[in-house]
């Protein structure tokens, strides 16, 4: 049996530089540091308009909660409003309301004139 040798001799070492340098392997060596920055610089470039959309979408929702906020600061103002209105006219019906129970003729606590009814009690 025969055996092989693998002998490199300059031709062989030659050619595959050669070949090297003709099948890009220079400019893939020299341009690889340049697409791995690329390659940052877009993914940054991503993670930046992601950020953006986000805070974009933040500020259109807190510009609705405090929409929904001031909407129940009406609501609530013109519920005590209506709360006031009703005690006020409660107030004013207990004022008016009849001392006497069933009978036909109508005797308020107060009269329409204060004073008439002060000179009454004192006749």
């Amino acid at each position: 049996m025969k055996k092989l040798k693998h002998s490199m001799d300059w031709t062989s070492i030659g050619l595959a530089f050669l070949t090297f340098i003709g099948g890009g392997g220079v400019a893939a060596i020299v341009l690889l540091p340049q697409k791995r920055r690329s390659a940052e610089l877009e993914n940054e470039a991503k993670v930046s308009e992601q950020w953006k959309e986000l805070f974009i979408q933040s500020r259109e929702e807190e510009s609705k909660q405090n929409r929904l906020i001031d909407k129940l600061y009406d609501d609530l103002t013109e519920a005590r409003n209506i709360t006031n209105r009703l005690t006020t006219n409660n107030a004013i019906l207990k004022l008016w309301k009849c001392e006497k129970l069933e009978c036909g003729q109508r005797k308020p606590p107060i009269s329409a004139d204060p004073f008439k009814k002060l000179e009454e009690e004192h006749q």
